[in-house]
Formats: structure tokens, C-alpha cells, sequence
């Protein structure tokens, strides 16, 4: 089914897993915090049931001053496909950097920035704005309206939620995630009020959280055209709402408005057609490690695929590998600097001119092309004809919401019966976009605002997506499978 809205972009239902040690916990307005059980399990119930992404949360990080989802992430990454946000103990960009090549697409930070706001504009210049999630647990106060709270809302700040935002905005950030700490754990109820606020000010993709419990009201929040997502824990962990249910009852109300889910095709991986022939399977697949990028869940979804495949940034490696993969979460400059420190730029340029299959995705995508304009002018690979540009700059939409979060339709601009049959929803995360690309090597193009863009590249050996196939359910790992065939057929 065709999902498009106003925006083009499909609204999330985000499951939150507050989590201590490999526990998922819940209390009350942040207190009195209890075991729910496993987290992974769960995690991989919501998956299997349709959710569209899943927050983790260390809810006791901050008081502790480490993180401890390295290895939950790490494994829940081997089972399930859709898009991780972590949080908890972020400081630095090493922290960040630890959960992301753990498993996290994003991660959500609150203290940290409380407690040093350059933090912000430190993570964004190595990740990119679209990787940094600002959290802000509000709670009401007279004097404020709502402060912002820190240490998993144990802690006073004196600072008034609304000009948080603004700071937040001004710094960068790619989004926000707002959580009522009034409400939270409830299930009674949002503070409507607070949404409200914070909608009318934010200009970036923005999350709301803390006490749904009403699938009329969740209906009501998505339907803001500010709000990209709502953050739901409780009523999923006590099952007084149930995610398909919940998506079918929105569904019925506006079939625009959220990411459909098909329970014949899109539930789990096991039913994937692996019509291939044992020879790709033999393949040596190569992703390459370049010190930027989720490695690990490309990683997990080949080899859920059956492929053979590791990571490295070895030069020998790199020559010996059948089939190259360059992914990517991160700033266009940080991602040239480091293919060329660790001496892999001019190889990959050899290589792929040579004939070797690539595929690039996201930031790898973007690399490909001749230019890239994040952080100054940084030349690219050149690869394939094109640039890489500021969305904002790209369109002139004023009420335009950078970064573009979210699951979105892609369709094939080429002939190729077969590539039509992949068009489907794919998940993206990034404030840049490819343009000035010749039409003969658009492979797939996505609709935001009324406007189309540049969602897959192809030319001969070399295939890139701007969306993340491996987290993007059974339509995404289906159609990775298929490019790297085809790639291999090719070769």
C-alpha cells in the first residue's frame, strides 16, 4: 500500500523500554521502578507485532555515569530490523560512538546536554544532526510552566522547558523527544498542554511521550502535522494497548497517516524467499569499517540473508572481497576525513573503477557522489554524477521538518519490471540529500512536502540508498537480497 500524508512521511509509533542492567523496568512518574522482564524479548515482540522504532532508554545511566546497553543493543540488532534509539550516560562523543557501532541508529541524550550544551554541537558535526535526539522530561512548574528535570527526571534544572527548545533547535539537534514526567507511567492521559506548547515552537521533527493510553488521543497527537512520532511504554508493556490493534484502529480513520502493516508478508524474516542460487551464498561481502556508521546491523541483516560477510578496513580485505558495502552515520567532511586517513579513499575509487560491486547507504550513498556540502565543500568519491546538498537549501518549503525522520514510500524511475515489484516503505534518517543526479541513474525516488527526491542511485557496479534496507522489516532485507544478486549477476 501507497502511504503518503501531507508531508509524504509516515507518522511512528515508538515503543520506549526504560532498561537496568538487560532488565526492562517501569515505575511511575520515574520512581518507584519495577522489573517488567526481559527487554530483548519484548523489544522483539513489538518488532514482530509492527512497531516502527525502539527506544531504549538506561534509566539509571546518568546516576551511575556509564551506559550498560552495549550488549542489549548488540543482540537485539541480530533480531529485529527496524530503526534503535538509545539513551542514557551520553557525555561524549565516544559514548555515542560506542552505542551506535553497538546497534543504535540514534541516540537521545538529556543530561549530558544539560549538563555541557556544546555537546551538541560536538556529536552533530561527526554524526550529523539527523543521529542526535534531544530528550527533555518536563515537569510542570508555576513559575516555568514546565522545568526540564535531568537524571531520569530526579533532578531539578530551573530551566524552563521552552526555552530549551529554542536552545536545543539552535544548537542543532535533529530532533526531540518531550516526555511528560507528570504523566509517565500512568496510562490515564498526556498533558495535552504540553504537547501543545511544545508543537508551536518546535521546528524540527518532534516526539511526545508520558501517559498514552487512549488510542483516540494517540490518533489526535500524530495527526499534528509537527509531531513525527509518539513514545509509548506502560500501556504496551501492561498490554492495555496492543501496536496492530492500534495501527489498524488509526488506519481505519486515515489510511495516509501511518506505515500500514501487512501481516502476510511483513511479520518477522522467516518467509523470506531465498530463490538464489548457493554461489552468491559462497560470495565474500565486505563492509567496510571506516570509524563512522552502524556496521553491526548490516552486519546481522546479511547474515540473516545467509550471506558471507564481515567487517573490516583491511586494504587486503577490501581487494579480495567480491561484492563492497560502504555504509554511514555521519557528516558528509567527517566521513571523507576518515576514508582517507585510514587509507581506503583512493582504493575504493580503484576498485569499484575496476569493476568490484559497491553498495553505498545513507552517508556511503552520499559519498559516492562528486560533492558533498556538510560542514564546507568536501569532494566525494565521484563515483556517479551528482552532489550531496542541505534539504532545506534543495526546497524552499518554510514549514519543511529537517531532518527527514521516518518510514517513507519509495518507487522505482526505472523501466525494470522487477525493480517496480520492490517499491515499498523504507526508513530514512538525514538532513541531506543527493541532487543533480542524471536521470538514468536515479534508481528510486521518495515524495516529501510535495516534492520528489533522490532515494536510490544505480550506474553499472554501483548501487546506493539513501534509506537503511537493513532496518527497514521484511521489505528492506528483501530488497537488499535483491541488489546484491544483482550486483553479483552483474559481476
Amino acid at each position: 500500500m501507497v502511504i503518503i500524508n501531507q508531508m509524504g512521511l509516515a507518522k511512528r509509533i515508538i515503543a520506549r523500554l526504560d532498561i537496568k542492567g538487560k532488565k526492562l523496568i517501569k515505575g511511575i512518574r520515574f520512581e518507584g521502578l519495577r522489573v517488567i522482564g526481559d527487554a530483548i524479548d519484548f523489544a522483539e515482540k513489538y518488532y514482530l507485532n509492527g512497531v516502527d522504532e525502539i527506544l531504549y532508554i538506561d534509566a539509571v545511566a546518568s546516576l551511575y555515569g556509564r551506559n550498560s546497553l552495549y550488549e542489549i543493543l548488540s543482540e537485539t540488532s541480530k533480531r529485529i530490523f527496524v530503526p534503535i534509539t538509545a539513551g542514557g550516560g551520553i557525555r561524549s562523543i565516544e559514548d555515542a560512538k560506542a552505542l551506535i557501532s553497538n546497534g543504535a541508529d540514534k541516540v537521545a541524550i538529556n543530561t549530558g546536554l544539560v549538563e555541557d550544551i556544546g555537546l551538541a554541537n560536538r556529536l552533530v558535526k561527526v554524526f550529523g544532526s539527523q543521529c542526535i535526539v534531544a530528550s527533555i522530561q518536563a515537569k510542570k512548574n508555576p513559575n516555568l510552566g514546565w522545568e526540564v528535570m535531568k537524571a531520569s527526571g530526579r533532578e531539578r534544572t530551573g530551566i524552563a522547558v521552552n526555552d530549551w527548545i529554542n536552545v536545543l533547535q539552535q544548537e542543532g539537534v535533529g530532533e526531540i523527544l518531550i516526555t511528560s514526567v507528570d504523566n509517565d507511567g500512568l496510562s490515564k492521559g498526556i498533558d495535552k498542554n504540553l504537547i501543545e506548547m511544545s508543537s508551536k515552537i518546535c521546528k524540527i521533527p518532534l516526539i511526545v511521550g508520558g501517559g498514552f493510553g487512549d488510542e483516540n488521543e494517540i490518533y489526535s497527537s500524530i495527526k499534528n502535522p509537527k509531531i513525527s512520532g509518539v513514545s509509548i511504554g506502560a500501556s504496551f508493556h501492561k498490554n492495555k494497548l496492543l501496536i496492530k490493534t492500534l495501527k489498524d484502529k488509526i488506519n481505519l480513520n486515515d489510511s495516509n497517516l501511518i506505515r500500514v502493516i501487512n501481516s502476510e508478508i511483513d511479520f518477522g524474516t522467516k518467509n523470506i524467499n531465498k530463490n538464489i542460487y548457493d554461489l552468491f551464498r559462497k560470495k565474500n561481502l565486505l563492509i567496510v569499517d571506516y570509524g563512522l556508521g552502524n556496521h553491526q546491523s548490516l552486519f546481522n541483516s546479511l547474515e540473516k540473508l545467509d550471506y558471507k560477510v564481515e567487517i573490516s578496513s583491511s586494504i587486503k580485505k577490501i581487494k579480495e572481497a567480491d561484492l563492497i558495502f560502504l555504509p554511514g552515520v555521519g557528516s558528509f567532511s567527517e566521513g571523507i576525513k576518515n576514508l582517507k586517513n585510514k587509507g581506503i579513499y583512493n582504493l575504493l575509487i580503484e576498485s569499484v573503477n575496476l569493476g568490484k560491486p559497491i553498495i553505498g547507504i545513507c552517508l556511503g550513498m552520499q559519498m559516492m557522489l562528486d560533492k558533498g556540502y556538510e560542514d564546507g565543500i568536501n569532494k566525494g568519491l565521484g563515483l556517479i554524477k551528482g552532489e550531496v546538498q542541505y534539504m532545506g537549501k534543495i526546497h524552499s518549503e518554510k514549514k519543511m521538518l529537517i531532518p527527514h525522520i521516518g518510514w517513507n514510500y519509495i518507487k522505482s524511475n526505472q523501466e525494470d519490471l522487477n525493480f517496480k515489484e520492490l517499491n515499498s516503505m523504507q526508513y530514512f534518517v538525514h538532513s541531506f540529500n543527493a541532487i543533480s543526479v542524471p536521470a538514468e541513474n536515479k534508481l528510486f525516488s521518495f515524495n516529501y512536502y510535495q516534492r520528489d527526491w533522490i532515494a536510490s542511485i544505480i550506474h553499472e557496479n554501483i548501487i546506493g540508498f539513501q534509506f537503511h534496507p537493513e532496518r527497514s522489516g521484511i521489505h528492506g532485507l528483501r530488497l537488499l537480497d535483491y541488489f546484491v544478486e544483482f550486483l553479483l549477476k552483474q559481476k
